[in-house]
């Protein structure tokens, strides 16, 4: 669980981020002499793109790489201190899953945050969800039928 969730998730992660990221300078730079007008534009996004992915990143380390780092922590201190006290280890076992219960629910509904806050696309496309959604609703509570 170390190797995949500490650290070959985030190293994969990284990796084909920045993958992704020569492959859209490489097309910028494709694209920049083509058409001037419309760079401005493919630039911002993809600098959008990047912020996106670099917040993507840091908030699955943060919220994902304490849980594994515990579990080595646990194992090597249980080869090595035989002398902990059952209500030790209970102790410290409460204790880390009060620190990191909250952080692990955290990671699932975090994404939705940070496409919110650096993205307006997605803020844009979520207001018209809900406009979209709200004004069907309004539609069939306005339709009667009569027999």
């Amino acid at each position: 669980m170390l190797l995949i969730a500490g650290i070959l998730s985030p190293i994969l992660m990284i990796v084909f981020s920045v993958l992704a990221i020569r492959n859209i300078r490489q097309t910028y730079s494709r694209v920049k002499y083509a058409n001037q007008s419309n760079s401005y534009r493919i630039h911002k996004r993809d600098q959008h793109l990047m912020a996106l992915l670099a917040a993507g990143i840091i908030s699955y380390t943060i919220t994902n790489v304490p849980l594994p780092i515990y579990h080595f922590y646990s194992a090597i201190h249980t080869i090595i201190d035989t002398n902990k006290s059952p209500q030790r280890m209970a102790t410290e076992k409460f204790l880390f899953f009060l620190m990191t219960a909250p952080i692990a629910g955290i990671n699932y509904s975090l994404h939705f945050y940070i496409y919110g806050a650096t993205s307006k696309k997605f803020r844009k496309e979520l207001l018209h969800a809900f406009q979209c959604q709200c004004r069907s609703e309004t539609t069939n509570q306005t339709v009667v039928t009569t027999t």
